[in-house]
């Protein structure tokens, strides 16, 4: 499990992809050399799963580490299917419904490693900004949309596409003319994810409850902020991605 606090990062397409070439460049890494597939499914979600930027960071992993691997990306029909990391989330979902109150993130994290491996940010793994390399290097427009796929698939530069399960894929480039996936190194992005104005409340509602001084002290220092980002501006851009 990939874990980060609001403060550190948005819930966006960079994180995801971020937490994914972690796992797989790492965690995974002996077990991927071995391999000639990667089987990947997830929900459609196109501002944190479903779009370019994720893309982007499979092809340069096949490129740069996997070139064996053939990488096909599932995205089940909503309402008729079930990921099997829906059954550990309800089970971490009663844990914490257990506790009468929450204050620091080592309570959060002692109930997630009650059910497996915890990563965490900035102390095990750390975010880039994929959305920026991607627009650099993969063309502005598409002969698809990658919001009609159900499944995508990479063994090579090009991407194979399809709107529904059964059928042959179709070969789809996105690469700019010049640019090569060995080239690809996104940079750590530039974020501050807390608004001001939901600092105040939440110094506000600390201050109403009384708690202790290194627990107001830990959001003082924490939630200062100078940026007005809005977590979810991925989901805005939508079906462009």
């Amino acid at each position: 499990m990939y874990t980060w606090l609001e403060y550190e990062n948005s819930k966006d397409s960079n994180i995801v992809a971020s937490a994914l070439q972690h796992y797989f460049t790492t965690v995974a890494r002996d077990d991927l050399h071995q391999c000639q597939g990667l089987h990947l499914f997830s929900d459609s979600c196109y501002g944190q799963n479903k779009n370019i930027n994720v893309l982007s960071m499979l092809f340069a992993l096949h490129s740069q580490l996997y070139p064996q691997l053939n990488i096909t990306y599932f995205f089940p029909i909503r309402g008729h299917s079930f990921l099997p990391a829906d059954r550990v989330f309800g089970r971490i979902e009663q844990d914490i419904q257990k506790q009468t109150t929450i204050l620091l993130p080592e309570e959060y994290n002692n109930i997630l490693q009650k059910h497996g491996t915890v990563y965490r940010y900035g102390k095990d793994w750390q975010c880039y900004d994929f959305k920026e390399a991607a627009a650099r290097f993969t063309a502005a427009q598409r002969s698809f949309k990658i919001s009609e796929a159900r499944v995508l698939q990479i063994s090579g530069d090009k991407l194979g596409f399809k709107p529904v399960f059964a059928g042959e894929f179709c070969q789809h480039s996105v690469l700019k003319r010049g640019k090569r996936w060995c080239q690809f190194k996104p940079a750590p992005p530039d974020v501050n994810c807390v608004k001001e104005a939901k600092r105040t409340d939440v110094l506000k509602l600390l201050g109403e409850l009384g708690v202790p001084k290194a627990v107001q002290e830990f959001y003082e220092n924490n939630l200062a902020s100078d940026g007005d980002k809005d977590i979810e501006q991925d989901l805005e851009d939508g079906e462009d991605e």
